[in-house]
């Protein structure tokens, strides 16, 4: 299972993806007090972490996209997955 969530919706499916028991393994790419909620969250469930954390947004933008158009979106997004 793969789960995208923007920073609108990481407040209430950030806490459920973490805490859910299925769910074995969680990768985000987001700030230090984003990926600290998720370790905290996860702790319970002893759930693997995959964390990248800090430094430059991280943005997968392909060769199709004109990279002016997108840039100003492309900072409004949190990526966070569930495996």
């Amino acid at each position: 299972m793969h789960h995208a969530c923007t920073n609108q919706s990481v407040s209430t499916r950030g806490p459920w993806i973490s805490e859910h028991p299925r769910i074995a393994k969680i990768s985000l790419t987001g700030s230090v007090s984003s990926g600290k909620k998720v370790m905290v969250s996860a702790a319970s469930t002893l759930k693997r972490l995959t964390l990248e954390l800090g430094g430059n947004d991280a943005a997968v933008i392909l060769d199709d996209v004109d990279p002016k158009t997108i840039a100003p979106s492309a900072n409004s997004f949190l990526d966070c997955y569930a495996t």
